[in-house]
Formats: structure tokens, sequence, C-alpha cells
């Protein structure tokens, strides 16, 4: 048996996330001792965290990964959640894939309006670069707001 030290020191989960996982019925330690509450863990516990691991790897949430790993064997519900999880995350390299090009694009504008343009300000800007400089500008936030929803995924676990 190990205690939660030690269980976490192996299973690379910090001692709080272990708590949550307990609290939350993803990963419960084998014993609990009556007298000092200490969690225990065994070696069927590490193999669980490591199976979590490997599903948090893969992107899934708190809440699947638990209903895969109480599912009993390579069932069709296994093989079903891992077919959508493909699914969104070929959608999520799509969406990246696109920000990428939106973002070189806006590059390549910048680095042409760089030394090309006179250095102007105020009411003697021409009016195209004036555009040109928000059309940018409303591609710039569009991208900045696109990568925000894909880089904050559900927080779940401390």
């Amino acid at each position: 048996m190990m205690t939660i030290g030690e269980f976490s020191l192996r299973s690379g989960l910090g001692a709080k996330t272990l708590r949550y996982y307990d609290e939350v019925g993803l990963l419960r330690p084998a014993r609990i001792e009556e007298k000092n509450g200490y969690r225990l863990y065994d070696e069927a516990c590490l193999e669980r965290a490591r199976r979590m691991l490997i599903w948090r790897e893969c992107g899934f949430s708190l809440d699947e990964i638990k209903l895969l790993l109480d599912a009993s064997g390579p069932g069709e519900n296994i093989i079903k959640a891992i077919g959508r999880q493909i699914g969104v995350l070929r959608i999520r390299r799509d969406e990246i894939d696109s920000t990428i090009r939106r973002l070189e694009e806006i590059s390549v504008d910048l680095s042409g309006l760089k030394g090309n343009e006179p250095a102007v300000e105020g009411d003697d800007a021409p009016p195209a670069l004036i555009n040109r400089l928000r059309s940018i500008s409303d591609a710039l936030t569009t991208t900045v707001a696109t990568l925000n929803e894909m880089l904050a995924p559900d927080r779940e676990a401390p």
C-alpha cells in the first residue's frame, strides 16, 4: 500500500487532484485508515491512474474518462467514444489550421505595409491605409477570440 504522497510521486498526480478524484468517484483509494483518515493506494489504483492519464491526453473529459474506465471490456460504447473524440480532435485541428492561415495572411499584410507606406499620423493617413488597418485589426480580433476559445478547454480538475 502507498500513502497519498507515495502514490502521487508514482502516478504523477498531485495530492489535491487525488483528493478531488476520490471526491468525484473517479479514482478511489484502496483503503482509508479509520484512525487517521489516510488514503492508501495499491497497484490496481496505480494502473487505473495510468489509464486515466492516457484518456486525458487523448482529450476526454473527466466524466467521459469515468465512463470509459467503468465500462467492462472494449465494448461498443468505448469504440463509439473514441470515434467521437477523433472527430472532435479533427475539428479542432481544422480550426487551428484555419487560424494559422489567417495569422499568416495577416503577417504577410503587415509585412507588405512595413516600409512601403509613408509614415503618417492622424488626418494625413490615406483612406486606403486606414481601411486596410481596420480590416487587419478586425481579423486580429476574430483570430484572438478563436484562439481563446480553442485554448481554454473546460476546466475540470485542479
